[in-house]
């Protein structure tokens, strides 16, 4: 008997993550994100505050996803004080 289980956190302990960017000089910033939630099997989302990485990915980091068709489609960084920013840099309408 087959059953669809979904798309939640069944494995524990859940893994820690971590996300890595550099900054406009070249020098390396990594964060622990230690949790994430499990959305589908077709994409990846991630959802971060506002961190030193948060801003080297709006410096830097998505110059090289310019050509790259389908990998990184969207990006909206929750960070508060920030949200508007973000949205308005990526044209993302609110």
């Amino acid at each position: 008997m087959k059953k669809n289980l979904g798309a939640k956190p069944y494995l524990f302990p859940q893994p820690v993550m971590i996300i890595a960017s550099y900054d406009e000089h070249g020098k390396a910033n990594a964060m622990n994100a230690a949790w994430g939630g499990i959305v589908g099997m077709d994409q990846i989302i991630i959802s971060l505050g506002d961190h030193q990485t948060t801003d080297n990915i709006m410096i830097n980091g998505l110059k090289e996803w310019d050509n790259e068709k389908g990998y990184l489609t969207d990006i909206c960084l929750t960070a508060q004080g920030k949200y508007k920013t973000y949205l308005n840099y990526f044209r993302i309408a609110y």
